[in-house]
């Protein structure tokens, strides 16, 4: 509609050919538009066209339908089908998009489709209260479903089975006679009903007080004050009557109360009762009150003259302030935190309203403003997100961070984006000291003892260690008695004697036993080994293996480092033996030539020369595909390293040499589509809706025409959070 409208403008100020340019695009958008299509027929007939009947007919026909429309959505919301009530309405802003009525009606729709859970959720809760007997908990979850949805019907099901307001207990009854008395004691009133009397009594019924009010004759006389207490003293604030004498009486009297000397006002005359009436509008004149004396109490307490003052208005009844001013300071706390980007907060402000007026339209207006907001500052945090999680693994770490910080500036609560700009700012720990090496002369805990070693008599580093001192000791006593033995390296000669005979035997033992095991089980070793060593000769490397590994846990010492060292040795050798190379399959070659795919067998061809370079079968494959196109070798190179743009361009070369090549097309159309996505990943907007032209014109692919008009609506207005998750989760497509 406001194509049209400009369109009109431009044909009313004299320019036909822009008008034509707006028209043409409105027919590329809806080609059923009537009105468009009668202007632009009229403009190259060269006809006068009559605006005002051409508007008056359009806008007839969209009011009566628009009316008609709204009907239905106002009956489908009445009816609780959000839904249809938000389809109905906003086919109605679609012709009319400054509709009032329509619009409220999808915002409301809107506002109780998404409160649907919430709702259901708060009236469950409130039922689970209201089945353990938690009145002012299922109350409270009421209260709150209410302010969401108002017209649900869980609500008064829900009502219904709440219980009666419980009474509350029997309280003391008491009568109070309130008068003015004016003058000395003893004068009588005026001839006019007095406005309020009642008398004071003190009833116990079954040990418990009840309260009575009765009100008294219009006329009545003043009581006579005692003769104790003797004429009132003008100045005194109040009189009390005496104690009766006889101390009978256990009620409470009420003393007759001195009124000022002007007349009481006439306002305070015509009031009601206090009890049970309405607030009077002016209060009682200065020092009326009620005064009490008692004896004593159950525990011989007295009380005393005790005098209670006159009632007052309380502060700022009369001149209080409204719910009004209360809904328009709400409203501008919540414009306050809408401006300072707290969305939140502004929704839970404007929602406090509801609870002054459950129907303010223009909270749940602003309430909805804000959720939209709200929503796409969400969804703009988690696309930042996501972007810095890949810039993460990609290793891009200040790219990360950047996005990071800017995720939080958005939504200071998101936890994941404060996890992940923890793990950026956090340094990386520093390896562990290298461990130091055990020294030349230290013995080597871990190794094999069937396995001999020689220890290196090397000295320790920066010097030998010197041997701690002995401890000296007394020399003993010597005597001239004594003796010295005969000792050879501290032992006596006999210890030496018996130690000599007993080695010659054990190596006697040794050599005759020995001897003959070692011999026996040598030959049978050797045997083995040579074996092995034949089969390696054969090649047979594997049996080889097996042979010298079943040696393995039968030898000791030197001979099983030798044949420890056979077994890794002839494992590096069949580990080293090359494979053969794979032959290339000529079949599959020409299969693909026939079948009009010469890009993959291309890219066969060059696979085989790769591994066989002078393989005259390749050869012959690869002068015949150049002899087909010399494009071929330039649109397989673009497409291996993804270079879009001039796969694009060399794939339309070879359509316009071989226009019966469809292999050559579908290039051409995959090139083309992912050139016109990048375009729109960079904001080019207007080349990729060329672009996407171009590829529009085939008219058998529904993603590139839905692609188009997505990009057309953008033509004309800035990109939003919206554009850049659309476009983010476009996949490019590939070659087949």
């Amino acid at each position: 509609m406001t194509a049209f409208a400009e369109a009109v403008r431009l044909y009313r100020e004299g320019h036909a050919q822009e008008s034509l340019t707006v028209l043409r695009s409105i027919s590329d958008v809806d080609a059923q538009f009537k009105p468009a299509q009668r202007l632009e027929a009229a403009i190259n007939a060269g006809a006068p066209v009559d605006l005002t009947q051409l508007l008056g007919e359009m806008s007839a026909a969209a009011d009566q339908d628009a009316a008609e429309l709204v009907g239905k959505a106002r009956l489908a919301f009445e009816q609780r089908d959000f839904a249809a009530a938000q389809s109905l309405a906003q086919a109605v802003l679609k012709d009319l998009p400054g509709h009032v009525e329509a619009r409220k009606l999808v915002l409301e729709a809107q506002a109780r489709q998404r409160a649907a859970t919430e709702v259901e959720t708060l009236l469950a809760r409130a039922k689970d209260a209201l089945e353990a007997g938690q009145v002012p908990e299922a109350q409270g979850f009421m209260r709150l479903a209410r302010n969401l949805d108002i017209t649900h019907p869980g609500l008064a099901v829900l009502e219904a089975r709440l219980p009666a307001p419980a009474g509350s207990e029997p309280e003391a009854e008491f009568e109070f006679e309130v008068f003015d008395q004016v003058g000395a004691a003893g004068a009588e009133l005026p001839a006019e009903p007095a406005p309020l009397s009642a008398s004071v009594s003190h009833r116990e019924v079954g040990g418990e007080f009840e309260l009575e009010f009765e009100e008294s004759a219009p006329a009545m006389p003043v009581p006579n004050i005692p003769p104790a207490a003797g004429p009132v003293q003008p100045a005194a604030p109040q009189v009390q009557a005496p104690r009766p004498a006889d101390g009978a009486s256990a009620g409470f009297q009420v003393a007759p109360v001195v009124a000022p000397a002007s007349a009481p006002p006439a306002g305070w005359a015509g009031a009601e009762p206090a009890f049970g009436g309405p607030r009077p509008t002016v209060g009682p004149p200065a020092g009326t009150g009620f005064s009490f004396d008692s004896p004593s109490d159950e525990v011989g307490m007295e009380f005393g003259q005790v005098s209670m003052p006159a009632p007052s208005e309380p502060a700022g009844f009369a001149a209080g302030a409204g719910p009004d001013d209360r809904i328009q300071e709400l409203l501008d706390q919540g414009q306050q935190a809408f401006d300072a980007g707290d969305y939140q907060g502004a929704v839970e402000t404007w929602s406090r309203i509801y609870l002054l007026d459950a129907h303010h339209a223009e909270a749940e207006l602003r309430i909805e403003q804000a959720r939209r907001r709200r929503e796409e500052v969400e969804r703009l945090a988690e696309h930042r997100f996501y972007e810095a999680r890949e810039a993460f693994e990609q290793g891009k770490t200040d790219d990360a961070r950047a996005l990071c910080r800017e995720v939080l500036e958005l939504q200071p609560q998101h936890l994941e984006a404060h996890d992940l700009l923890q793990r950026l700012e956090t340094p990386a720990a520093l390896p562990p000291p290298p461990t130091p090496s055990l020294a030349d002369d230290e013995e080597d805990l871990f190794k094999d003892d069937f396995v001999p070693a020689t220890i290196a008599s090397t000295a320790v580093a920066g010097g030998t260690v010197a041997a701690p001192a002995s401890a000296r000791e007394r020399p003993a006593p010597k005597y001239a008695g004594d003796k010295p033995a005969r000792t050879f390296a501290g032992l006596s000669m006999p210890m030496l004697a018996v130690a000599g005979v007993a080695l010659v035997v054990t190596a006697a033992a040794a050599l005759f036993f020995g001897g003959k095991l070692l011999f026996r089980s040598s030959d049978k070793h050797a045997t083995t080994i040579s074996i092995a060593d034949a089969l390696a000769e054969k090649g047979q490397l594997a049996d080889a293996i097996g042979v010298l590994e079943s040696l393995s846990g039968q030898l000791e010492g030197e001979q099983a480092n030798l044949v420890n060292e056979k077994i890794q040795t002839l494992k590096r050798r069949l580990k080293a033996r090359a494979t053969p190379v794979p032959a290339f399959d000529p079949a599959a070659i020409r299969a693909a030539i026939d079948g009009g795919q010469r890009l993959a067998a291309w890219r066969l061809v060059q696979e085989g020369l790769q591994k066989a370079p002078a393989e005259p079968q390749l050869l012959a494959f690869q002068t015949e595909l150049s002899g087909y196109s010399s494009l071929l070798p330039q649109l397989s190179a673009a497409v291996r390293d993804r270079n879009w743009e001039n796969a694009r361009q060399a794939a339309g070369k070879l359509r316009g040499d071989h226009p019966d090549d469809a292999e050559a097309e579908m290039v051409w159309a995959v090139a083309t589509f992912n050139v016109a996505l990048t375009a729109l990943r960079k904001y080019e907007i207007a080349e990729a809706n060329s672009l996407l032209s171009d590829l529009a014109k085939r008219g058998d692919d529904p993603q590139v025409a839905k692609l188009q008009a997505f990009a057309r609506s953008y033509l004309a207005r800035p990109a939003d959070p919206r554009y850049d998750l659309f476009v983010s989760n476009l996949e490019m497509r590939k070659v087949e």
